[in-house]
């Protein structure tokens, strides 16, 4: 199968799924009159409607243009909820431990509703920034320019009124640019956060699996050695000088080949470690800049007055260039390049708000 093949799979796949999550009625995700009011999942229904609203707006806006990657997360989110969908539909109070199992199906839910649209915000971004038509704006600025110029005598009011709209035209096509940008900027990070943790949790795979190596071969040495220390067999005529010899032969040829092999086990586990605090450090520095660039859209967006944007935009520069400490590195997370960064953004701001 060719690449364009695999990926119009893929594409069809996800838009299954997607209307899949259509057909999902809400209203009925309750089942207050089968289970009851304490059994009921009422209480899932904010956290599902969350991920809900955004799969059905990625159904109706054009996914084409999302990367292979994106499409799969996607697609791998649609399966979740569906299938969790299908877990409250069968829930039923006559099993056991029903009240148990029910509250532990929402803590999951309450969690993953987090978790996925934190993920599903920069798809929906990028896209409705895309859906921005630029061209069609072009044409616009194009009309309005040529109304002014053909209205300019005698109509001095008319002009400014069009020049006005002029400005409002293209002031939307800059914030969609701009839109863009951080929109895209925010889907690779997210990317990369994602990576860096399905890498984590294969180091950390592998750091059990040394530790209990590790831990057995130390049980081994420590039962196997109480044979190899025991005193030889001496006769009347050995003397004291000869038993500690023998002792000593005994424990350099017994234990310290072992000694060896246990520090390079233990060598292994603190590197597969060092590893796992790696790819952990990197996922939550990238999920840091994700989460500021995503807040950064939805406050500047909000935002009329420019002395506020400015103050955002800084915000946002410092959570992008100046992380705190993520608690899987010991090292420092200020530098001198964060400080010149945050510098020249406020010089910016300062010589804009001048002009």
């Amino acid at each position: 199968m060719s690449i364009k093949q695999q990926r119009l799979a893929l594409v069809t796949q996800l838009g299954e799924q997607l209307e899949g999550v259509a057909e999902i009625k809400l209203a009925e995700l309750p089942r207050k009159d089968v289970l009851g009011t304490a059994l009921s999942f009422i209480d899932a229904v904010p956290y599902v409607e969350r991920v809900y609203s955004l799969l059905l707006e990625l159904k109706d806006l054009d996914i084409t243009p999302l990367p292979d990657a994106s499409l799969t997360t996607i697609n791998g989110i649609a399966v979740h909820w569906l299938a969790k969908i299908v877990a409250i539909n069968s829930f039923k109070a006559e099993q056991g431990n029903a009240a148990s199992v029910r509250n532990q199906m929402l803590a999951a839910i309450k969690s993953e509703s987090d978790k996925h649209v934190a993920l599903l915000m920069p798809f929906v971004s990028f896209i409705r920034s895309r859906s921005f038509d630029v061209s069609e704006t072009k044409k616009q600025i194009t009309k309005q320019v040529n109304e002014v110029k053909d209205g300019l005598d005698g109509q001095l009011g008319v002009a400014e009124s069009k020049l006005d709209e002029l400005d409002l035209l293209v002031k939307s096509a800059k914030e969609a640019t701009a839109g863009l940008g951080v929109a895209t900027n925010s889907i690779v990070f997210a990317e990369e956060a994602v990576k860096h943790n399905e890498a984590a949790v294969v180091w950390l795979k592998w750091t059990l699996v040394t530790v209990m190596v590790a831990l057995a071969y130390a049980i081994y040495v420590v039962v196997s050695s109480g044979g190899m220390i025991d005193t030889p067999s001496t006769t009347s005529t050995t003397s004291t000088t000869d038993i500690s010899d023998k002792l000593l032969e005994h424990a350099i040829h017994g234990l310290f080949p072992k000694l060896i092999l246990m520090s390079i086990l233990l060598g292994i586990t603190t590197w597969c470690g060092k590893n796992y605090r790696s790819h952990k450090h990197n996922e939550v520095k990238n999920r840091q800049k994700q989460i500021a660039l995503s807040t950064f859209e939805t406050f500047s967006g909000g935002a009329r007055d420019p002395v506020v944007k400015d103050a955002v935009l800084m915000r946002a520069t410092e959570a992008i260039f100046n992380h705190g400490d993520t608690g899987y590195s010991t090292s420092d997370s200020t530098s001198e390049n964060s400080s010149q960064v945050f510098e020249l953004f406020r010089g910016s701001s300062m010589k804009n708000n001048s002009d």
